[in-house]
């Protein structure tokens, strides 16, 4: 399985500080977002030292991931992985109660491993990841915020009318040592294109095709480039991070489906 893999991050036309982090580990085929909360340095903080924690533990457990690569056993690794998300939630909470200026500081995380063309996913907030193949996009993550919480509940239909508490997270690694981690497999077929982002574009497009018209053009540093384009030329109001990858020579795959297998997994056990 050959994959390519770019990636771009931009501070945005608002912000000071870029608060967001990426990682490329093509090693362990490890592909990590995240986006830091708490103001200034803390959020910067909390989100680079996510993702070193996430990969501190994998990198420690590599006979395991070794094994996993060997069999192709994606449901073994997708249990090392929320293991990693979960360590990395408690030590970045550790972090903020014993320095006071990182009080309160968290972040989101998306990440995507891969294994025998099986992507597995792990999330955390509301950073997102999408699946390409041919012309068809698809959302795999689910946004945990507030707003999209009172959406699936019914208690408002109009998206317009929970605009407020889009930014409010439901989930998110640091403010508590717990966190409930969402995660999925997704079958890959050669020629499949995954976009891993932070909220600084999600929240910029006006739709998912947008983000397809410039993903049709397949993965490389002008794809990853043009997306964060995209969301600079929307005003660029927060930070704003992209990973492009894609699982090369492209060939005939059948259309995705929009089902999936997923799991929100929230006991370390």
């Amino acid at each position: 399985m050959k994959v390519s893999a770019y990636a771009s991050t931009h501070v945005g036309t608002v912000r000071e500080i870029n608060e967001d982090f990426y990682l490329l580990e093509p090693e362990l085929n490890l592909y990590l977002v995240c986006d830091g909360m708490g103001g200034h340095a803390a959020g910067e903080v909390a989100s680079s030292q996510a993702g070193g924690f996430v990969l501190r533990y994998l990198k420690t457990h590599q006979p395991d991931i070794t094994y996993c690569h060997s069999t192709g056993d994606a449901t073994r690794l997708e249990q090392l992985i929320v293991q990693a998300v979960k360590y990395a939630c408690i030590e970045l909470n550790d972090l903020s109660l014993h320095d006071l200026p990182l009080a309160g500081m968290g972040t989101t995380l998306t990440l995507a491993m891969l294994v025998d063309e099986r992507a597995v996913m792990a999330h955390v907030g509301d950073s997102q990841l999408y699946q390409v193949r041919g012309n068809q996009i698809f959302l795999r993550s689910h946004d945990h915020t507030l707003a999209a919480e009172l959406l699936a509940t019914g208690v408002f239909e109009d998206p317009h009318q929970v605009k407020d508490f889009q930014h409010v997270l439901t989930r998110s690694l640091g403010p508590t040592s717990e966190v409930e981690v969402e995660t999925c497999i997704l079958d890959l077929s050669v020629g499949d294109t995954l976009l891993l982002c932070t909220d600084g574009l999600s929240h910029s497009i006006a739709c998912k095709e947008e983000l397809l018209c410039i993903l049709e053009h397949g993965a490389n540093q002008a794809t990853a480039d043009s997306l964060i384009d995209l969301a600079i030329a929307r005003g660029g109001k927060d930070n704003v991070t992209v990973i492009v990858l894609q699982l090369s020579e492209p060939t005939f795959a059948p259309p995705l489906e929009e089902q999936y297998r997923g799991a929100a997994i929230s006991n370390p056990h």
